[in-house]
């Protein structure tokens, strides 16, 4: 979950990693929110146990569904 508490002055270009469990796989990173009509597809990268992924924009709320395997 990302959050904004100043909706007024979005984020933007942000970078996101997170340390995967042992053994996971990202397969896919899709960000949701209540404020955009799609959900948006994100590319990453994985390197050392870590997944990256770069969100363009942070208006108010956005959810980051980050699917392994």
């Amino acid at each position: 979950h990302l959050v904004n508490y100043r909706p007024g002055d979005p984020a933007e270009n942000l970078s996101i990693s997170l340390r995967l469990p042992a053994g996971r796989r990202v397969t896919g990173v899709t960000l949701v929110s209540p404020e955009r009509e799609s959900d948006l597809e994100l590319s990453f990268r994985e390197q050392d146990g870590l997944a990256t992924f770069d969100v363009p924009q942070v208006r108010t709320y956005e959810i980051a569904v980050v699917t392994m395997r």
